[in-house]
């Protein structure tokens, strides 16, 4: 485990957020099941191609995170995964009651951050250059 994974679960312990450090092979399913199901433009999502695409990069971070956490809770999910291109290594699985305090500390990360539950019908990036976007992939499933 690297040194941003370490302090990532310590800040997720200090503030009392329960997570799941999810297994290699399920970090790899997911991984495959957004690459199949979204385009991406280089190393990012390219928001264009998604219907209902949002970006909230115009927002004060604290009311676009809300957003975020809001949306994701109209879902009924139980829990949602962050799953991070560089600097931390593993996919994380978050309680949904949680949600809110754990996309602040993912937020502190030098990365994209995706934030999606298992199902893929939804996605959020948090791009470290300050880019705050969201999707409802439930329109691309046609």
């Amino acid at each position: 485990m690297n040194h941003f994974d370490t302090e990532l679960e310590k800040s997720l312990k200090t503030d009392n957020i329960h997570y799941e450090r999810l297994p290699n092979k399920d970090e790899k399913r997911l991984i495959n099941k957004i690459q199949r199901k979204i385009t991406f433009a280089g190393s990012q999502i390219d928001w264009k191609t998604l219907q209902n695409a949002t970006d909230l990069s115009h927002m004060e971070k604290s009311l676009a995170l809300t957003e975020i956490s809001e949306k994701l809770n109209s879902l009924a999910v139980q829990r949602v995964i962050f799953l991070g291109d560089s600097a931390i290594e593993y996919a994380y699985s978050i309680a949904i009651t949680d949600l809110r305090r754990a996309l602040d500390i993912f937020a502190e990360f030098p990365q994209h951050t995706y934030i999606f539950p298992e199902r893929l019908n939804w996605i959020a990036c948090l791009a470290f250059e300050g880019y705050i976007d969201y999707a409802d992939l439930s329109c691309d499933e046609a």
